[in-house]
């Protein structure tokens, strides 16, 4: 399919060359003011604007000022045998041309130039309709980050909450059963209320750690580093199992290695929690 160059010239003899010379290779269209190429640009796809320097009103420098508001994504070349270098160069620098020919051009160096700049929008468009999708993909990820971190902090509260309110009735237990153990004669009995009390405590250690969650999620988890003993740890985290492995039928049985040390440094609770 034949791409799309708009000639602007205000000298109809040029236009007719022009067309004559390239109609064979491309679409193209004329004007004969900035005004008409406007005019024309306002209803065509072109990727490339051909214009000459010295025109009736707008000069070609003065149009492709329009266009490169206007129509940035189009390519725009001069066709001038008067324009300096030093101007030549300052109108590059500006981004006002995308390249200069002097009169009168050669077919061969004109193709060449319309071919490249052609290849220039395609990329151009290429890279914006990237650079759009990446824009819209990042607002998704931001809106999905807004969501995560609402979520997260909803999850929080709501632990936070339960934990406070799970935590106010075991206290009760416990200490009630404190004052029961004041009260109770007989050793089976004493071992029943130890062992509510025992587990109590236990529950309620339970409850610090969905805290202690929140706070690693928050990345404010504190660790200690104290002297304490790996089989005394052991040994509650089996009586708390054993406890619930009773209630299947099942043995729970804990043997510790003689070269495992008396005494070690480390975080009591985070330890129990690894091992529970």
């Amino acid at each position: 399919m034949k791409r799309t160059v708009l000639y602007v010239d205000d000298e109809i003899d040029n236009q007719v060359v022009f067309e004559a010379a390239l109609e064979d290779r491309f679409r193209v269209l004329t004007a004969s003011s900035a005004e008409e190429a406007l005019a024309l640009l306002a209803g065509e796809s072109v990727p490339v604007v051909v214009a000459d320097q010295r025109m009736p009103g707008k000069t070609g420098v003065d149009l492709f000022d329009v266009l490169r508001v206007k129509y940035p994504q189009t390519r725009r070349i001069l066709l001038t045998a008067y324009t300096e270098p030093s101007a030549m160069i300052d109108a590059i620098n500006r981004g006002q041309v995308f390249y200069f020919l002097q009169k009168p051009w050669e077919r061969s160096s004109l193709e060449s130039v319309l071919v490249r700049a052609i290849e220039a929008h395609d990329v151009s468009i290429t890279l914006d309709r990237q650079s759009a999708v990446l824009s819209q993909q990042n607002d998704e990820l931001r809106a999905m980050k807004a969501d995560l971190e609402q979520a997260s902090r909803l999850k929080s509260e709501f632990l936070a909450n339960m934990s406070h309110e799970i935590r106010t009735p075991m206290t009760s237990i416990i200490g009630f059963s404190e004052l029961l153990r004041d009260r109770v004669i007989g050793a089976e009995e004493l071992e029943i209320v130890d062992t509510i009390k025992r587990n109590g405590e236990y529950l309620l250690e339970i409850i610090n750690d969905i805290l202690d969650l929140s706070k690693i999620e928050a990345g404010s988890l504190s660790v200690e580093r104290r002297p304490c003993s790996p089989q005394k740890i052991v040994g509650e985290v089996a009586e708390l199992m054993r406890a619930r492995a009773s209630t299947k039928q099942l043995w729970l049985d804990v043997a510790i290695d003689d070269a495992v040390p008396r005494t070690i440094y480390t975080d009591r609770l985070r330890l129990r929690q690894i091992l529970v």
